[in-house]
C-alpha cells in the first residue's frame, strides 16, 4: 500500500508541475520509474511555483543530473535501504532543493571534487552542470557525504534576481 501512495502522490505533483513547466514532470517520472524499478524508495516533496524565474531546462538539468547520480548510488549498495529523498522550499525571492540518497560507503574524491564512476569519458559532467546552474541564478550547489549513515547530500539554491529573469 505505501508503495501506490508514494505513486499517486508523484502523479499529483507531476500533474500540477505540467501546468507549468514541461520537462520536469517527464525527467521526474522517468527517474521515479527507474527508482521504483531497482526498488529505491523515493520521498517526494516538491514544490515548484507557477511562476517561476526559473527557466525549465535548468530545472531539468538540476533534477536529471542529481537524480541521475542518486539512482546510480543506490544501485551499489548490497545490503540496507535505497532511498533518494526530493525536497524543495520556496520564498519569494529564492528556491531550494535537497536530494539526499543513500550510497554503498564509497565515494571517490580528489581535491574536493566527487570523482565520476563511469566508465564512459561522456559522464562525469552533472556535478558541474548543476553547479553551472547554480551560479547562473547567483546560487550555490553543495554537495556532502555523511558517511556515519552512507548519505549523499545535494543542497542547491537559487536566487531570483532581475538579471536572470528569463523575458
Amino acid at each position: 500500500m505505501k508503495n501506490y501512495k508514494i505513486i499517486l502522490i508523484a502523479i499529483i505533483i507531476v500533474f500540477q508541475l505540467m501546468m507549468t513547466l514541461f520537462c520536469v514532470p517527464i525527467i521526474l517520472l522517468h527517474y521515479l520509474a527507474l527508482a521504483k524499478a531497482e526498488n529505491i524508495n523515493v520521498n517526494l516533496d516538491l514544490k515548484i511555483p507557477n511562476d517561476t524565474f526559473i527557466e525549465d531546462i535548468d530545472f531539468c538539468i538540476i533534477l536529471g543530473n542529481c537524480l541521475e547520480n542518486a539512482i546510480e548510488c543506490c544501485n551499489k549498495i548490497t545490503e540496507g535501504e535505497k532511498f533518494i529523498s526530493i525536497k524543495s522550499k520556496i520564498t519569494n525571492y529564492m528556491i531550494g532543493f535537497t536530494i539526499d540518497n543513500s550510497f554503498s560507503g564509497e565515494i571517490i574524491k580528489e581535491n574536493n571534487d566527487f570523482i565520476s564512476t563511469k566508465k564512459s569519458k561522456k559522464h562525469g559532467i552533472g556535478i558541474s552542470s548543476v553547479q553551472a546552474v547554480a551560479s547562473k541564478y547567483d546560487g550555490t550547489a553543495k554537495f556532502e557525504v555523511d558517511s556515519m549513515n552512507n548519505i549523499f547530500k545535494a543542497s542547491i539554491l537559487l536566487k531570483n534576481n532581475v538579471s536572470n529573469t528569463p523575458n
